[in-house]
């Protein structure tokens, strides 16, 4: 028989643990939903970030996903459970987008079971904004 009465409720009526088993038990993390977003709020979330270690980050969008790149490593691929919130495919790392008072995307937290790692925006135009300056500078250059 089990002592601990805490324990006793993490035990479900077939006597297995409902709780997650204490330590990335047999359940794992609960399941998150992936949700389909528009193209404009992912494309606001596009841009180049710095991480508060000072590593330089690209976030693209990949379809109706988006791809995060910290500078000279592996590109990352997150999927949206929220028009803020995206995770990894095995949902280990999740990254917050955070928006100011206007609603501009600036900076992300992100969290791989620890403590929020904080990255700021390096500008504020989105991606659509660049490409525009960017075909512009080249127009005018020709």
């Amino acid at each position: 028989a089990d002592r601990c009465a805490r324990c006793a409720r993490a035990r479900g009526p077939g006597g297995g643990r409902t709780d997650g088993g204490g330590r990335g038990g047999p359940l794992g993390p609960p399941a998150r939903s992936i949700v389909a977003l528009a193209k404009a709020d992912l494309e606001a979330l596009v841009g180049e970030y710095e991480a508060l270690n000072g590593i330089l980050v690209r976030v693209d969008r990949v379809g109706d996903h988006l791809s995060v790149q910290p500078f000279a490593q592996e590109v990352v691929e997150v999927f949206p459970v929220s028009t803020t919130g995206f995770i990894t495919k095995r949902g280990d790392v999740e990254y917050r987008f955070v928006k100011d008072s206007s609603g501009r995307v600036t900076g992300y937290l992100r969290s791989a079971g620890g403590r929020p790692v904080p990255a700021r925006r390096l500008g504020n135009q989105g991606h659509e904004a660049r490409r525009s300056e960017t075909t512009a500078v080249r127009s005018v250059l020709r």
